[in-house]
Order: C-alpha cells, then structure tokens, then sequence
C-alpha cells in the first residue's frame, strides 16, 4: 500500500496530536504562590439579657446623655457609586486654589480628603442641586457671550 504524501503528512499530524493529547491531559496547573485569604467570620452577636422588671424600677435614674450625632450631608458621605475617569481642564487660578484645598486638607486635624477630584465632586454635587440642566447651558451661553472673540479655530455652537 503507497501513501502519497498528503496522507503521510495528515498521518503525521494525527499522530503528533495524539502525543500531545497524552501529554496535556497529565498536567495540571500548580498550586497558588499567594492562596487566597480567608474571610473572617463575623463575632457572634453580643447576647442581651433582660433585666428583671423589679430592678429596673427600683434604681434610681440617673441622666444618661444622648450620644451626639452629628448629620452627615450627603456630599459629606462617601460616594456610593463607583467612581468615573474624566479629565478637565482648569485655568490656573482655579488649579492653584485646588492645590490649596488639598494642602489645608492633608494639615487639618483630622485629616480629610481634600483632593482635587473630591472637591469637584463637591462642586458638582452642589451645582446639581441648586441648578437645572438648562439653567447651566443659559448660564454658559451667557459667559460666552461675554468673553471677546481670541479664539483661533471656526466658532463652536
């Protein structure tokens, strides 16, 4: 029996892809360098045993303060959604008066995160709401309108 030679070469491929089928199937992938931490598990809940009603009517009451909760506004709290890359574009006042936020920021006791990004997600959060969407655009139409024609380039709408 005569194999021409795209029988022979398929023939070979065949039995090279069985070799490496062999091969393959006896190797396993490695143990982890870094295994993954456990979570702890959460303490169990603290067990609070009424105290009889004659105790609690016999004690003498005393005062008990209040604790004091200072209200959080919402651009105090931490952001819930996940944050966003964008980039702006500031003139150079207003970048070095963000410098100055950032500084008095990382001086303050304690210590409160003054960064750029913060204090534009403040501004932001405030502009949204005091301001409509269309009461932004009037507001920047009418700065534009203000601002005399340097502008290189065609005119942007």
């Amino acid at each position: 029996m005569t194999i021409d030679g795209l029988a022979a070469m398929k023939q070979s491929r065949d039995e090279a892809s069985e070799k490496a089928k062999k091969r393959n199937s006896a190797r396993h992938a490695p143990p982890p360098r870094n295994p993954a931490k456990q979570k702890p598990e959460p303490a169990p809940a603290a067990v609070v045993e009424d105290a009889p009603a004659a105790e609690v009517v016999s004690a003498p009451r005393q005062k008990v303060a209040k604790p004091v909760v200072k209200a959080v506004s919402p651009a105090q709290s931490a952001p819930l959604a996940p944050l966003v890359r964008s980039t702006i574009y500031l003139d150079e006042s207003a970048n070095e008066w963000l410098e100055d936020i950032a500084i008095d920021g990382r001086r303050a006791k304690p210590k409160v995160d003054a960064s750029r990004s913060a204090v534009v997600r403040l501004a932001v959060q405030r502009l949204m709401e005091s301001m409509t969407p269309q009461q932004v655009i009037d507001e920047l139409r009418g700065r534009a309108e203000q601002v005399p024609e340097q502008a290189i380039g065609r005119k942007r709408l």
